[in-house]
């Protein structure tokens, strides 16, 4: 899931914007290249390159469907798997194979469950390719409903939510990329629930630290001695030491003076606290996003019998409309 990333003042560790990190891996390079990287405190040059490199989209190294198919011991095709997944039951003994296109083995046990028996979209094969632009090159995996929501679902949804995790290549997965994430500001709006989450407080401790050094670093030699002295006496207080060096002026200087209390609240986990007392409640949601992602990408190339409506329970999982 990619995160949106702090851009910085190239003088301090001031936020300038929030970008995407789709337009924030454009500007690596040119951060590298810049005259004023190797003037900028470490720390911060750090964040600005590390985050984005750590979070910018990466293409899968693996297809992601195999397209083998698994046959309980009546022959009925129960699930599709990859041919790790195939090597696996054929190393153990646990099954016999059928034959080798479409790669199918025939398991020699009495499986706990039925798998997928039934479920046309599951067992149906399904190609590696961006179901936006048909590209077959850098693909990688897209969540339907944003991770930052869905890991808060309950697990008899997550657990069963193939459905909604599609194949884009990198460049389609990044330009929807913009487009949720303004849909993400307007529920933020519509909850009360910014996406940095609530319950954030500025320590006024790190704030002053913060001003002290970036003074320091900054106006040195035109500070008077015995301002400077003062100025140092404050990051003396907080390391514990008298001799302060240049290292310790930009660690002060990057520090963060947001920090989270006990009512600290996460944007993703309340939202879905609030929608889910009810699995109807969800379905909408995840409706709401299958909806939005058809609208502004159009894409060409979807699974067969991939369907905006499908229920997110099974039918055997329903109770009554609330969770089982």
């Amino acid at each position: 899931m990619n995160t949106p990333v702090l851009v910085l003042a190239k003088d301090s560790n001031k936020v300038l914007f929030c970008a995407s990190l789709h337009h924030a891996a454009r500007m690596v390079e040119d951060f590298r290249q810049a005259e004023w990287v190797s003037k900028t405190p470490p720390i911060i040059r750090a964040r600005i390159v590390g985050l984005t490199a750590q979070n910018m989209t990466r293409p899968l190294k693996t297809r992601l469907y195999g397209n083998c198919h698994v046959l309980n011991p009546e022959g009925e095709v129960m699930f599709h798997c990859n041919q790790d997944k195939i090597n696996w039951y054929l190393s153990r003994g646990l099954a016999e194979k059928v034959k080798d296109d479409p790669p199918t083995i025939q398991l020699k046990f009495q499986p706990n469950g039925p798998g997928h028996m039934g479920d046309d979209y599951y067992l149906t094969s399904k190609r590696n390719e961006c179901v936006v632009c048909g590209s077959k090159v850098q693909l990688t995996r897209h969540h339907v409903v944003p991770w930052c929501y869905r890991k808060y679902f309950p697990a008899i949804v997550k657990d069963h939510s193939y459905h909604d995790i599609l194949l884009l290549c990198v460049a389609c997965h990044d330009k929807y990329e913009e487009e949720a994430n303004r849909l993400k500001e307007k529920l933020a709006f519509e909850y009360g629930i910014p996406l940095m989450g609530t319950g954030w407080h500025h320590d006024k401790t790190i704030i002053k630290l913060k001003k002290h050094a970036h003074a320091l670093r900054k106006h040195w030699k035109g500070i008077p001695p015995a301002r400077r002295e003062e100025l140092l006496d404050t990051l003396r207080d907080f390391y514990k030491k008298h001799d302060i060096t240049e290292e310790d002026m930009e660690r002060a200087d990057a520090m963060e003076s947001m920090i989270q209390t006990e009512d600290f609240a996460r944007h993703g986990e309340t939202i879905v606290a609030k929608i889910s007392e009810t699995y109807l409640d969800l379905e909408s949601f995840v409706k709401m996003w299958r909806g939005h992602f058809l609208e502004t990408m159009d894409p060409q190339f979807l699974p067969e019998h991939w369907n905006q409506d499908r229920p997110i329970v099974r039918e055997r999982d329903k109770n009554d409309g609330r969770w089982a």
